[in-house]
């Protein structure tokens, strides 16, 4: 089986993980669409845990397009520096 073939079978309005390459660009462009659950839990323990981080710079390792480069638009996209 072919990733790509399969990640882009999925419709994207149900591709709750947002590996859809439409999920993927909507977040890089900061455009509504599904965000990716990791991106969105690591956003959100960051806001729950009170980390000031407005001018700040965040390091994401590991860049992996499943994980680490959701986790980075995301950022990028909430203002944050990455």
């Amino acid at each position: 089986m072919n990733e790509h073939e399969v990640c882009q079978a999925i419709v994207p309005n149900k591709d709750v993980d947002g590996f859809h390459l439409q999920n993927l660009g909507s977040l890089a462009s900061n455009s509504n669409g599904i965000i990716p659950a990791t991106a969105l839990a690591v956003k959100e323990l960051i806001v729950r845990s009170n980390i000031e981080t407005f001018g700040k710079n965040a390091v994401v390792v590991g860049r992996s397009k499943h994980v680490g480069l959701p986790i980075a638009l995301l950022l990028h996209a909430d203002s944050r520096g990455i």
